[in-house]
C-alpha cells in the first residue's frame, strides 16, 4: 500500500487523513498501516477493518483511507 504524494501539514490536535493506494490483486486482504520500512519488523498502528481510539484505517473497496484524530508530536516519527 502506498500513501498519496500529497503533503499535509497540521498542528497538535488537530485531524490528518491520507488517501493510499494498493494492486487490484489485493483487493481483498486485511490493509494495514504502520510505522517502519520493511513490513516483517513494522510497528503496525492499526489494520482493517479495525481502528484505535485515534487511527482509523478504512477501505473503500478501491483505495483504504486513513484518518489520525488527536494528532501528537510522536506521529511525525
Amino acid at each position: 500500500m502506498v500513501m498519496d504524494e500529497k503533503v499535509k501539514i497540521g498542528t497538535e490536535l488537530d485531524t490528518f487523513s491520507a488517501n493510499c493506494s494498493y494492486d487490484a490483486h489485493y483487493k481483498n486482504h486485511t490493509k494495514c498501516w504502520c510505522r517502519g520500512y520493511f513490513r516483517d519488523s513494522c510497528n503496525v498502528i492499526a489494520f482493517t477493518p479495525n481502528s484505535t481510539n485515534r487511527v482509523a484505517l478504512k477501505d473503500t473497496g478501491s483505495q483504504p483511507i486513513i484518518t489520525v484524530s488527536y494528532l501528537v508530536k510522536e506521529d511525525t516519527d
